[in-house]
């Protein structure tokens, strides 16, 4: 102290000031008032500091930490030396341990991994070390040793020069939806199903009605299935094939059985009735959100095109026809060809190649076609069923 004053006090204020140009300011200040023995103010002096910048910064965070304790995910923030420097209320709930007792401690002092993620752990370590960021899913031990799936993010924190400065991470639960996915899976399966059995019972009533086709609807799933994998169609494409080819002749419930099961040729009044059938079936098919029926719909619809042209109900001409029609028609006709009708015998597998072949570029599109001929062995397997 200096001679001849008593003592010292220093006095805090903060304080909204308005600028000149209208501007708003937070500012902190300080004055140090200095007195003598009696107690008697004999100096004043202070400073004073704009804390506009700082107090935003303060009032920025603090929101942030709010709204980060409001989130259902787990946050957390942990320094260079993987020490928690964060750590949130869902965090607290998903691993059972509070906030004072999680901070201070290293991230691997608090969350546990089960053996069967300790390889994604090591390696996500091993990336945040390496200043890289890391997603992925991985078990975690939760509440009570409870392990559950879930999907985490961790990435470095750099400060404006780029340097590490600590380490991010995020964890989400998601055993709630995959039990939700698993349940809806378990439900789309189970529709679909219904839908196919529903799909095979249609063309079975139609089956009834046609007394010619015998077991015809099957043969020619399969085939319409075989050419289609032979062409390079995914999997599930040969499978929609394979379901929808059958319900191609399911507009034949809207044709009289006069002239459904007449054992003699149409006259063409009769066939120009027949030829309806196209057309009713896609009616009866179409419109509906089905992948499955969309399909057969237009199965049904096309697959009495031929790629000159000269076909029905649209007349059209080569890719116009979708290729599921095209690969019906070859499998259609085939099928036809080597069964039984009241008005002929069924064709030998030779001489219904040689009727295809001549058809080829004409009636057939020549690809599907060479698929359906290039297995000789189907073709005789075909032939004893329609036996």
């Amino acid at each position: 102290m200096q001679k001849g004053f008593e003592s010292q006090s220093i006095r805090r204020y903060t304080y909204r000031a308005i600028l000149p140009d209208g501007t708003e300011k937070v500012i902190q200040s300080h004055a140090q008032v200095e007195t003598d023995a009696s107690g008697k103010p004999v100096r004043v002096y202070g400073a004073a500091q704009d804390i506009t910048d700082r107090q935003r910064d303060e009032v920025s965070l603090r929101l942030q930490a709010e709204l980060l304790d409001q989130v259902g995910v787990a946050v957390m923030a942990s320094d260079t030396n993987r020490i928690l420097t964060h750590w949130n209320r869902t965090a607290e709930k998903m691993f059972g341990i509070a906030r004072e007792q999680a901070l201070g401690h290293t991230v691997d002092e608090v969350i546990r991994f089960p053996e069967q993620s300790r390889e994604q752990r090591a390696e996500m370590v091993s990336k945040l070390l390496a200043g890289e960021g890391w997603e992925g899913e991985l078990d975690v031990e939760g509440v009570g040793d409870h392990t559950f799936p879930a999907l985490a993010t961790n990435m470095p924190v750099r400060d404006a020069a780029g340097e590490i400065v600590g380490y991010s991470g995020v964890v989400m639960d998601l055993s709630e939806m995959k039990r939700a996915n698993a349940a809806l899976h378990g439900l789309v399966v189970e529709l679909e199903s219904s839908r196919r059995e529903t799909i095979h019972r249609l063309s079975r009533a139609v089956e009834t009605r046609d007394l010619e086709t015998g077991g015809h609807i099957e043969r020619i799933g399969e085939l319409a299935g075989s050419i289609g994998a032979r062409l390079g169609l995914d999997d599930e494409h040969v499978e929609l094939l394979r379901i929808a080819s059958p319900m191609h002749d399911v507009g034949k419930i809207g044709i009289s059985d006069s002239i459904l099961r007449k054992p003699g040729p149409l006259t063409p009044d009769e066939k120009s009735e027949m030829e309806r059938h196209t057309e009713i079936g896609f009616s009866i098919l179409s419109g509906s959100e089905s992948e499955l029926l969309d399909l057969a719909a237009e199965i049904a619809l096309t697959h009495h095109e031929k790629v000159d042209g000269s076909g029905y109900p649209g007349g059209l001409i080569g890719d116009e026809i979708p290729i599921e029609g095209r690969i019906a028609a070859v499998a259609d006709v085939f099928d036809a060809l080597i069964s039984d009708r009241v008005y002929r015998p069924a064709f030998s597998v030779e001489e219904a190649i040689e009727i295809l072949r001549a058809g080829r570029g004409t009636h057939f599109d020549p690809e599907p076609l060479d698929a359906l001929l290039s297995d000789t062995a189907e073709l005789s397997r075909a032939s004893k069923a329609s036996a």
